[in-house]
């Protein structure tokens, strides 16, 4: 976990700016995010995330409650 923080947080602050880009653009941010992410998918070397269905599972059923 602790060789994936720095790279978690280099994604954080990516998301944000692309936020603030996003809204300097007068575009919806998703769109720019998901360029970003298909753009990220292609850099080779970069860790593989692995995230516990349950723990999307949580949040996702916390949102709706």
């Amino acid at each position: 976990m602790h060789s994936l923080l720095p790279f978690l947080l280099a994604m954080i602050a990516a998301i944000v700016l692309l936020q603030m880009w996003a809204t300097k653009l007068r575009i919806a941010y998703p769109i720019l995010l998901v360029v970003a992410g298909l753009l990220v998918s292609f850099i080779p070397g970069l860790p593989v995330v692995k995230i516990n269905p349950d723990l999307i599972f949580l949040f996702f059923t916390a949102l709706v409650v």
